[in-house]
């Protein structure tokens, strides 16, 4: 059974391709490492070690804490530094409440169309989902969702929509993914029912049924974290 986070010794190395790094590269890595808890809530990011261990001066690190700053992942402490958010009870409610709302919007705003690559890539994420019954890494079912939510976004056609969906989809992922570690049988097959129930929505090609099942999947999510969380174990 999964029962944490990463840890930092579970960090990609960086410093090897740290000189051809972008500001992207480094926005994305950091914000995984925040989603699968190896910066937990509460930790203290330092601009010069971040700076030392992705081999940029601190503007670029900078910049990119100054994003994350602005989705809520982190926040600035004056006169003591930069910290990871938590997230409470109420927030995590508002913030989910607000994806449902998206997922919806999905199959109504200018959405692209429903073809045979999105199910390509579905029943490609159905087979690893399914080796995922035996191994029990975390990062490999943080992947797996990330890569959907990828494929889900690609269907929008809203830029906005695009945006918002995205980010409220790290807001809430960190709560998800410690219930995950607690419950790792039950998400994986919830996980794999999610994927079954796309992949026959996408080969029918009907992209408002793909956004219903996003859209009951993650009402089932919020219903589940809140639980976990309501419970005193976020």
């Amino acid at each position: 059974m999964v029962t944490r986070g990463l840890t930092k010794g579970d960090v990609k190395p960086a410093r090897d391709a740290a000189r051809r790094r972008s500001s992207k590269e480094i926005y994305d890595e950091i914000r995984r490492r925040i989603c699968l808890l190896v910066y937990a809530p509460g930790m203290l990011l330092k601009e010069t070690e971040l700076a030392q261990e992705f081999g940029v001066s601190r503007t670029p690190i900078r910049d990119v804490l100054h994003q994350l700053k602005f989705e809520g992942l982190i926040e600035t402490r004056n006169g003591v530094g930069t910290f990871v958010t938590g997230l409470d009870f109420k927030s995590f409610i508002d913030a989910y409440d607000l994806r449902i709302e998206l997922a919806e919007m999905i199959g109504r705003l200018s959405p692209r169309s429903v073809g045979k690559d999105f199910a390509a890539a579905i029943e490609q994420l159905s087979r690893r989902a399914e080796a995922l019954q035996s191994s029990e890494e975390i990062e490999s079912f943080w992947q797996i969702n990330h890569d959907l939510q990828k494929l889900v976004d690609g269907l929008i056609g809203n830029r906005e929509l695009a945006g918002l969906n995205e980010l409220y989809y790290y807001k809430v992922s960190r709560f998800w993914y410690q219930l995950a570690g607690e419950n790792w049988s039950r998400e994986v097959k919830m996980l794999r029912n999610e994927l079954a129930e796309l992949l026959e929505a996408a080969r029918s090609g009907d992209v408002k049924a793909v956004a219903n099942i996003r859209r009951n999947h993650v009402s089932f999510g919020k219903i589940r974290v809140g639980e976990f969380i309501s419970k005193g174990r976020g």
